[in-house]
């Protein structure tokens, strides 16, 4: 995702035709823009994720503007979409966040290398999610444009309410020439996340 203008309205127009089409909403989708230095952490996401460092053709980018989207359709969530500048000006990280059904009492990480970190007894269940844990290291990209711009993926479950919050970082999925912002592939983790941890209970601890 490319931009060849520095206009934040037009971007934020670009980006939410491009959302909106891809979770096939009809009616415009509601976001809010934040300028250079006001890059927010979602609201809901429990704990702060790291400041971002991208490489684009071997050079340093940084933020300069994001959008948050809010999207009601098939399910609630809000997604943030950084844009970045070096050498090009580029869509960067998305953040996703999502509540779902899945009760927590402590927070649950994810690495590629490391798996999962949490409680112990729920760590040893998801471990033989094997169906969970291919789409969530697939769609936790560390880089995308052919690995032109590269940035660390992140992802955080916390407690909240009578479930928990989903927050996961990454970068846009490149399909043949296009880049998407892969709604589909949150969403299946999100479902899959509350099938695994449904059936899940300290009795099951390995």
């Amino acid at each position: 995702m490319v931009f060849f203008t520095n206009n934040p309205t037009k971007m934020g127009a670009g980006l939410e035709r491009k959302l909106r089409k891809e979770v096939g909403c009809q009616d415009p989708l509601p976001y809010e823009t934040h300028a250079t230095g006001e890059v927010p952490n979602l609201r809901s996401a429990g704990e702060a994720f790291s400041t971002m460092a991208y490489l684009f053709a071997g050079g340093e980018m940084k933020p300069v503007v994001a959008f948050t989207f809010q999207v009601h359709a098939p399910r609630p969530f809000e997604l943030l979409v950084e844009i970045t500048r070096g050498s090009a000006t580029v869509v960067g990280s998305l953040t996703y966040s999502m509540l779902i059904s899945a009760p927590l009492s402590q927070p649950l990480s994810f690495e590629h290398k490391k798996g999962f970190a949490g409680e112990d007894w729920l760590i040893g269940h998801l471990r033989q999610e094997k169906k969970l844990v291919r789409t969530l290291k697939a769609f936790m990209r560390s880089s995308y444009r052919n690995g032109q711009v590269k940035s660390p993926p992140e992802f955080l479950l916390t407690p909240e309410g009578k479930g928990s919050r989903l927050t996961i970082r990454t970068l846009p999925r490149t399909v043949m020439f296009w880049n998407k912002f892969d709604v589909n592939s949150f969403l299946q983790v999100a479902e899959r996340l509350e099938q695994a941890m449904g059936g899940a209970a300290p009795s099951a601890q390995a």
